[in-house]
């Protein structure tokens, strides 16, 4: 299942423990001082980067849980 909620469903499928993996895209912009976290009110957990990509200078990191 693929989850592309804003931070509070994001923060509460964290808390659930139900996301097995983190598609993570980093790109040169600058955020807004309004922008929300990516995962609200969320719990410390691990995961281990398994694949890095770079296209047109933008960076796709994929991790799993540990």
């Amino acid at each position: 299942m693929l989850l592309e909620g804003g931070s509070i469903i994001n923060g509460a499928f964290q808390r659930a423990n139900a996301i097995d993996e983190l598609s993570l895209v980093v790109a040169p912009v600058v955020a807004d001082k309004d922008d929300k976290p990516l995962f609200m009110n969320s719990t410390v957990q691990d995961f281990e980067l398994i694949k890095t990509e770079n296209k047109d200078d933008v960076l796709i990191l994929n991790y799993k849980r540990k």
